[in-house]
């Protein structure tokens, strides 16, 4: 499938591949070369036509339940209607009863008819390797420094440097037992 015009393939695409031992799965180049900003599209919810339709009915038969007492004649006061969850009203006239059934069914129809795909501006390869590389504990991903894009690395790799680089650092860091510290120390 061409690429319409005016969606320009990438063409430097910043991905560091920073593992040291187990290497990221084929595919990470592309997918993680769009950079971590790149919005993925969620597939939009199915809508739940019966349900709808179910309190469209409620909502017609319930207008016609309290029609007789929308006269000025009646003591009925709009302003004090509480609604009953057990209550439910009695069916409208068989002609507008007919008329719910017959829209209902080309409201069902019509939606069947129309349904289309969800279009995902990742392909179905990238979509899995995501979810894969999610729910893999052995990577990680990060932004590198200074905008130069995304970073894959080895979980323990990155954990040793975090530890090596920064907090086993004795210059700009000391060990401070939380027991023996006053508060003021801690709470930096």
């Amino acid at each position: 499938m061409p690429l319409p015009q005016y969606i320009q393939p990438i063409q430097n695409i910043g991905f560091h591949n920073l593992c040291t031992h187990t290497q990221p799965p084929p595919g990470t180049k592309d997918l993680l070369g769009h950079s971590l900003n790149y919005c993925i599209q969620r597939p939009l919810p199915k809508p739940n036509i019966t349900a709808t339709f179910n309190r469209f009915i409620y909502a017609v038969r319930t207008r016609f339940a309290i029609a007789d007492f929308d006269n000025h004649d009646s003591d009925y006061n709009p302003k004090l209607y509480v609604k009953s969850d057990t209550w439910t009203p009695d069916a409208a006239p068989l002609l507008v009863e007919d008329a719910l059934r017959c829209f209902k069914e080309k409201l069902l129809h019509a939606t069947l008819a129309t349904r289309q795909r969800h279009q995902h501006n990742l392909r179905s390869q990238q979509r899995r390797l995501l979810l894969d590389l999610k729910a893999n504990p052995d990577f990680i991903v990060v932004s590198a420094d200074k905008n130069l894009g995304p970073a894959i690395m080895n979980r323990d790799t990155y954990k040793s440097r975090a530890l090596q680089g920064h907090l086993l650092d004795q210059t700009s860091y000391r060990r401070c037992d939380v027991a023996v510290c006053p508060p003021s120390v801690v709470a930096e």
